[in-house]
C-alpha cells in the first residue's frame, strides 16, 4: 500500500522505484524502460492516467546476490490489479513467488526443499 502522499499514478511510479532504491536495489539495464501508461479515452483534453503497467523489470539486489523479476499492473484507485513477482538467488533456486492473475488463484508459495 503506498503513503498518504501518492495521488496519482506517476507518484506511484515515483514511490515504487524509492523503495527499490531505499531496499539496496537496482534496476537491470533491461528495466530502464519507463512503465506503460494506458490514458483511456478519446478525448484529447483529459490526461488523466488509468492504468500504470510495469512488465518484466529486473531488480537486483547484488550485495544479497538475488533478483526480484516484477510485473505488475496498478489501477487509478492504487491497487495491484494483476502482478507477478518472482525472488531467487542469482545463478540459482528459487526463494519464493507470488501472483495474482485473471483466471488464477492467488498465489503465494516457497520452493519446497529437496
Amino acid at each position: 500500500m503506498p503513503p498518504h502522499w501518492v495521488r496519482d499514478l506517476w507518484q506511484y511510479w515515483e514511490w515504487l522505484e524509492s523503495q527499490v532504491i531505499e531496499a539496496g536495489g537496482e534496476l537491470s539495464n533491461r528495466s530502464y524502460i519507463e512503465p506503460t501508461a494506458f490514458y483511456e479515452s478519446d478525448d484529447p483534453d483529459d490526461d488523466e492516467l488509468r492504468l500504470l503497467e510495469v512488465r518484466n523489470h529486473l531488480i537486483l539486489f547484488p550485495s544479497q546476490g538475488v533478483f526480484v523479476d516484477a510485473t505488475l499492473v496498478v489501477n487509478a484507485d492504487m491497487e495491484q490489479t494483476f502482478y507477478e513477482y518472482h525472488h531467487a538467488i542469482i545463478g540459482g533456486r528459487m526463494i519464493w513467488r507470488a501472483c495474482k492473475n485473471i483466471g488464477w488463484n492467488n498465489c503465494s508459495r516457497q520452493p519446497t526443499s529437496t
